[in-house]
């Protein structure tokens, strides 16, 4: 395994590092001498996470189809969302509960 800034640590080597050095990866098999330093990180990442979510999710609409009378339901980067096409109360009712 090969440190961010770097160092080479063997298998079953004892050496230091910040939790942010050891790549995500690894950080699984890695057991950390200090656990408290360990949990402190991995809520702070478990809370980046929600607020990238919570940002995200609100950024679904409803794109009609060339026909007309169709539908899809698209994300912020225009990706369709349902597989088939949807009628418009089908569609309204799916992006309910997208953004809940």
């Amino acid at each position: 395994m090969r440190l961010r800034n770097m160092r080479y640590v063997r298998s079953g080597e004892i050496f230091e590092a910040r939790v942010e050095d050891i790549p995500e990866a690894f950080r699984d098999t890695v057991i950390p001498l200090n656990p408290v330093l360990l949990k402190e990180a991995v809520e702070k990442k478990e809370e980046e996470i929600l607020e990238i979510v919570k940002k995200t999710s609100n950024n679904y609409s409803i794109r009609p189809r060339a026909t007309g009378t169709w539908v899809d339901v698209v994300d912020m980067n225009g990706k369709k969302i349902n597989e088939k096409a949807l009628k418009l109360s089908d569609a309204e009712g799916l992006l309910k509960k997208l953004n809940e």
